[in-house]
């Protein structure tokens, strides 16, 4: 991202689409400290096929689903429910303009977002998600849309 920010300080073109060897790591604890979920969003092709080889050869239960950009398998691995999605990210922008603001190119470009999930029997929780379940318990008292703790989430 940083190099994105000189880029256009430096009225170069700036690469909006994140490196392959990019990625996040998020552990959500329960009440206990004990993992709810670990989530990795990565954007390599070779590990997702590396993932999914896994999947389809000791996941047990596996199921595919897909809406639109959103390939979505899950299966059982042991003790633990798996999750492997892949996300398309489509852009468009306007990689230069001349002096009097006419475009001069526009660029198409996508990239593939990556999510492995592993979910352990233990709920969620943090002090946000019970602020956030007070505020729905408010709302439903109210008459309000209900949301589930997922959506809060």
């Amino acid at each position: 991202m940083t190099v994105n920010v000189l880029a256009v300080l430096a009225d170069a073109v700036e690469d909006v689409r994140p490196n392959k060897n990019d990625y996040a790591i998020t552990v959500q604890l329960g009440k206990e400290d004990e993992a709810s979920y670990v989530r990795v969003v990565f954007y390599s092709d070779e590990t997702y096929h590396k993932l999914l080889t896994f999947l389809k050869d000791n996941g047990r239960d596996m199921v595919e689903t897909s809406s639109g950009k959103l390939i979505k398998y899950q299966a059982y691995c042991g003790e633990y429910a798996v999750e492997l999605n892949m996300e398309q990210h489509l852009i468009s922008r306007t990689s230069a303009r001349t002096i009097d603001y006419k475009t001069v190119k526009n660029v198409d470009e996508s990239y593939n977002e990556y999510r492995f999930i592993i979910r352990t029997d233990v709920e969620p929780w943090s002090q946000y998600i019970d602020r956030q379940v007070e505020k729905q318990l408010k709302r439903e008292a109210k008459g309000k849309k209900k949301q589930s703790v997922e959506e809060l989430m």
